[in-house]
């Protein structure tokens, strides 16, 4: 008898242990998300684009396509990414909303 409370404590302490490597994981992937946002967003601060930030959307595009984030704000990216210009208003505006709906 005792090696069967043995084996089922042991199988509650597995359990717990999974999910508590759950929880951490899941934690982790939302701290990474939510900097990420923060860094893709970080260029709309003054409410333009510049060549300059226009890279860096373009450079961040990769990751931000990798780890999941909003489709809406991926398209944003997107659409940022490939003007072959200056960014169009309507553009920056939806990657304002974008960034809106996908900031915590």
């Amino acid at each position: 008898m005792p090696l069967l409370f043995a084996l089922v404590g042991c199988s509650q302490l597995e359990t717990a242990v999974s999910d508590g490597a759950k929880d951490v994981a899941t934690t982790a992937k939302a701290a990474v998300s939510a900097e990420l946002t923060k860094r893709i967003c970080a260029p709309l601060a003054d409410g333009t684009i510049s060549a300059e930030d226009q890279a860096r959307v373009t450079d961040l595009l990769k990751a931000a396509e990798a780890s999941g984030l909003a489709t809406d704000l991926i398209a944003s990216m997107q659409k940022v990414a490939d003007s072959p210009a200056q960014v169009s208003a309507s553009d920056i505006t939806a990657f304002v909303e974008a960034c809106k709906a996908a900031t915590p």
